[in-house]
């Protein structure tokens, strides 16, 4: 569900927030491993090699740039549910309390259509009957579910 709800094209030019920081570390990997590809060819590995927790990527891309890059994610962390945590995390606003607010976060969830949302609640479930009952990815998995993306 989730490869037919994301289309591939068109890569989105408005990659990075501030492009005067791509020479540091994070931006220069993002660039490396994301930047220019189309996101069906992203692999989880790539994410991974960013050295980077998911909260501190969005800080250096663009909703849409992360929004189009997402699938890639989330269908990784399905082949591999060690990493599950990732694409949970990519669902939440990244606050101490994963409140929705702020124009990134906005700009970040409004651009998801009905088709999009559907296919983001369908791995929601993926995740929730994948991880450990009492585990910190299934509290977060649960907030996501039922504080974000509109399952109850």
């Amino acid at each position: 569900m989730i490869r037919s709800a994301f289309p591939i094209y068109p890569i989105p030019d408005d990659f990075f927030r501030d492009n005067n920081l791509i020479s540091t570390d994070i931006p220069s990997e993002l660039k490396n491993r994301l930047f220019s590809k189309k996101w069906s060819d992203v692999t989880l590995m790539d994410w991974r090699m960013t050295g980077a927790h998911i909260g501190s990527i969005i800080t250096y891309m663009t909703p849409d740039a992360f929004r189009y890059y997402l699938p890639s994610l989330l269908i990784g962390s399905m082949h591999d549910p060690k990493y599950l945590d990732y694409s949970v995390q990519a669902l939440l606003p990244f606050n101490n309390e994963h409140l929705p607010k702020g124009r990134w976060w906005n700009s970040f969830f409004n651009g998801f259509d009905k088709i999009k949302k559907a296919a983001i609640q369908q791995f929601l479930l993926f995740a929730f009957e994948t991880t450990v009952d009492g585990s910190s990815d299934r509290h977060l998995t649960e907030l996501a579910i039922k504080t974000i993306w509109g399952l109850n």
